[in-house]
Formats: C-alpha cells, sequence, structure tokens
C-alpha cells in the first residue's frame, strides 16, 4: 500500500470535502503534512475560496497559487468528469486521474461523485482505488434509502479489493432517518461501527483521524 487514504461515496453531494478537509485538519495536528489530491472536478467556477479544491487548500494550509497541484483537471459543467471534459472541448481519461492522485508523501485524494462514476468508457473511481492502492473511506448519508445505497457501495467494494475500508456517516440536512438508526442498522452488516460525522460537533472525527494514521502510514 501507498501512504495516505482515499475518500469516496456512495453517491454526490454526501459530504466528501468536508470530512477531507477536517481529517487534514486532524492529521496536521498529529504531525502529518497531508497532500491534498482532488484529481477532476466538475462544476468548478469562481470563486475559488467557494470551490472544493479551494477547501482542500485552505485545510492543507496551501497558498491558492497551488491549485494546480491539487486539482488539474477543472471544468465548469457539472456534469461525470468525460462528459464534462468533453463540454469544455477538452480531454480527460482514466490514466489522467490515476496520474493526479499519485505522488509522494501522506496523500488525501478525494473521488468525484460516487464509488462507480466512470473515468472513461469502460473504467470507474473503484478501478482507481484499486490501482492506486488506499485505504478507503467511503462517506454515506442518513437520508432515507441510505442503507441500501451504502451496502451495495460497500459490497462493490469487497468485491473488487481487500483494502483497509470504514464508513463515515456524514449527517444529510434535515435527515428524514435518525443518525443512530442508521449506525445500528449498518453496523452488523457491514462488520464495524461506521465513524459519525455529524453536522455540528466533531463526532467520531478524532477516532477516524486514528484509523487513518494508523492505516494510511505504510510504508510506500
Amino acid at each position: 500500500m501507498k501512504q495516505g487514504v482515499f475518500i469516496t461515496a456512495t453517491g454526490t453531494d454526501i459530504g466528501k470535502t468536508e470530512l477531507a478537509c477536517r481529517l487534514m485538519e486532524g492529521l496536521r495536528t498529529r504531525g502529518l503534512e497531508p497532500i491534498p489530491r482532488k484529481p477532476v472536478v466538475s462544476g468548478f467556477g469562481p470563486p475559488l475560496a467557494n470551490t472544493d479544491p479551494g477547501r482542500l487548500l485552505r485545510a492543507a494550509g496551501w497558498p491558492d497559487e497551488r491549485l494546480d497541484e491539487v486539482a488539474p483537471h477543472r471544468f465548469p459543467d457539472p456534469l461525470a468528469p468525460i462528459h464534462a471534459a468533453a463540454a469544455a472541448g477538452r480531454s480527460f481519461g482514466y490514466d489522467d486521474f490515476i496520474e493526479a492522485a499519485g505522488g509522494p508523501g501522506f496523500r488525501v485524494v478525494e473521488g468525484v461523485g460516487g464509488l462507480m462514476v466512470p473515468l472513461d468508457g469502460e473504467r470507474t473511481v473503484l478501478d482507481a482505488i484499486v490501482e492506486l492502492q488506499l485505504p478507503v473511506i467511503l462517506v454515506a448519508g442518513t437520508y432515507l434509502g441510505t442503507l441500501s445505497h451504502t451496502l451495495t457501495a460497500w459490497r462493490a467494494l469487497g468485491t473488487q479489493s481487500a483494502l483497509p475500508a470504514r464508513v463515515v456517516l456524514s449527517e444529510s440536512l434535515d435527515p428524514p432517518m435518525p443518525t443512530r438508526s442508521c449506525v445500528e442498522a449498518l453496523e452488523g452488516p457491514l462488520g464495524h461501527r461506521p465513524f459519525v460525522f455529524p453536522r455540528q460537533g466533531r463526532g467520531d472525527l478524532e477516532a477516524l483521524v486514528s484509523w487513518c494514521t494508523e492505516v494510511g502510514a505504510c510504508a510506500p
């Protein structure tokens, strides 16, 4: 395995970036210097501070001038990456994602959309996870329907890799399903208690940082 973690989700707008930012802040308090990677961004537009890459830059303590290191492939249309690239008259593919996610140091790689978003005509974010060989954080919500979405994504992940992985429940806005109920329903099928990432407070953030520090700091 390489150093770092890969953050993916059961879908889009689940809370990957917020989790990535707070995770990096926690890692920095432990003496690590996490390197943010957001290989591809759709729906990118000014101001930078309000974008996912802008937030990742701030969380890492990096200046805006390092934007290309964090997110080299940025497209204005909020579409799947291959379609967003085509709409912008540019090319993008799986190999571009892998290259942008690489490098030395402890990387915090944030995927695009959900686990099965296509990165070319055949390969998906899941294929990239398997190739990059980074421990996985699967972010899920607490909305109605999340149990099926989470367990489907978890099973897909498990059929393709034996990488260390954990589910993080990022509390949805106005959740129709109580977080405690989600935890209790998922704990058995997952084989572990999901970490809880609340909208307010720190929740299980410290425990998640500890897990990432332990499994993500393996020698390359």
